[in-house]
Formats: structure tokens, sequence, C-alpha cells
């Protein structure tokens, strides 16, 4: 049996990245089911409300912190100094958005156009599960093609 190294992946690696990709497949399919398939039917009670609007303000902000951290973060630093030496990067909030956009597709009512804004939202977020799930699967596949090209 060959020796494990520090950077290749193991079993319970790949379960966490099939369970991450299948969270970040479920999320929009949840939006899309609630607000584009469902009846028109609206529960307006206010217990509703403060969940649904809460949960829509943090996604927001959890998104607009990763579009900044992500984008705008390193742009201003590289213009005030020039270059990026001595940049620090710093992940944001991950999965944070995703989380808040699930609950608010949860209590929001049921219209294609919530529906709509919460899936752009979704997908605009580079610190959502989507993301995370990408980025993981790629390290898996890179992986997966060096070892094949050493084993063989």
């Amino acid at each position: 049996m060959k020796a494990r190294t520090k950077n290749s992946l193991t079993f319970s690696d790949t379960l966490f990245v099939s369970g991450l990709s299948a969270v970040g497949i479920l999320i929009p399919c949840l939006v899309v089911r609630l607000h584009f398939f469902q009846s028109a039917a609206v529960d307006l009670s206010p217990l509703r409300w403060l969940i649904a609007l809460p949960a829509t303000l943090l996604a927001l902000l959890f998104v607009g912190f990763n579009l900044h951290t992500t984008f705008l973060r390193p742009w201003l630093y590289r213009r005030s100094h020039g270059d990026h030496n001595g940049y620090r990067h710093v992940s944001g909030a991950p999965g944070g958005g995703s989380l808040m956009i699930a609950i608010a597709a949860l209590f929001l009512p049921n219209a294609p156009l919530i529906g709509g804004a919460l899936l752009a939202l979704y997908l605009l977020d580079p610190g959502g599960i989507h993301i995370a799930a990408c980025m993981m699967l790629r390290e898996c596949l890179t992986d997966m093609r060096k070892r094949s090209f050493q084993d063989g």
C-alpha cells in the first residue's frame, strides 16, 4: 500500500465535497420549487415576516461583504499601495449568504420575482456554498489527475 502524502485526499474528504456539492445544488432547487412551482397562496402572518425580512437583509449583507472582500478590497489595496505586496486575503463569510437565502426562501411569499431575486443573489455570492463546492471539487479532480500521472 502506498504511503499517504500530506496533500492527498481521503475518503472523508471526498464525502465532505460530495455533501457540500449536494447542499450547493439543493438551495437553488429549493428556491425554484417554492417560488416558481408553488401555488400563489401566501401566508402573511407576522411571525413569517419577522423571520423572512431579517434573513433577507442578512443575506444581502453577507453577499455584499463577500463581494467587498473578494473584489473591492484587493482593488483598493492595489490602488493605494501600487501592488499586492503585503496584501492579506480575507475570506469573508463563507456559507452565510447561502444559509440566509435558504431561510428567506422558506419564509418569503411565493412569487417568481422574489425567487428570481433570491437566485440572482445566490449566484452573485462569491462566498457561497456553490463556490466552495466548485473549488473543492476542482482540488479533488486536480489531486486525482496528479495521482493518476504518478501511478501510471
